[in-house]
């Protein structure tokens, strides 16, 4: 009998740590009423690299295509820590626009996440009147981070 016990218990503590594995986290920044290569900057972090899509299209409910291109272990190291930063309280939001990103030419942020089930991706305000409290703090992680590698 305790040897069953400790296989189910095994068993269950090894799904436990599969189910919230983050694979990748993509990240940017973008703004419509922009002119130059900066304005839709789009990144992933995965497996230890960051890459950044070259395509640079305005991010889109409907999903957007990527083209990535592998950046230096330099820039890395300047995004690493958002994947730790990711607020698990995003996973719960409803919607997929929080606020009203760039609805005044002040930008938004965009946040995917593969998790080992279905992609999921928000497309979030830059302003901190329109966005619940606690994205606060990350969107400026994200923000900060994309200056930092451009």
């Amino acid at each position: 009998m305790r040897k069953i016990t400790y296989l189910f218990m095994a068993l269950l503590f090894a799904s436990c740590g599969k189910v919230n594995q983050v694979e990748a986290l993509m990240f940017g920044t973008f703004y419509s009423e922009c002119f130059g290569e900066n304005c839709i900057e789009i990144f992933k972090l995965q497996d230890g690299k960051l890459y950044e899509d070259t395509n640079d299209e305005y991010p889109s409910i409907e999903g957007n295509q990527y083209d990535w291109v592998e950046l230096s272990s330099d820039k890395y190291i300047l995004a690493e820590d958002l994947k730790a930063a990711f607020p698990a309280d995003l996973k719960d939001e409803s919607e997929i626009i929080i606020g009203m990103p760039d609805a005044g030419d002040w930008g938004g942020v965009f946040v995917g996440l593969l998790d080992g089930t279905d992609p999921e991706f928000w497309i979030i305000d830059n302003m901190k009147d329109n966005i619940p409290l606690y994205l606060y703090d990350f969107i400026v992680n994200i923000q900060n981070t994309v200056t930092e590698i451009q």
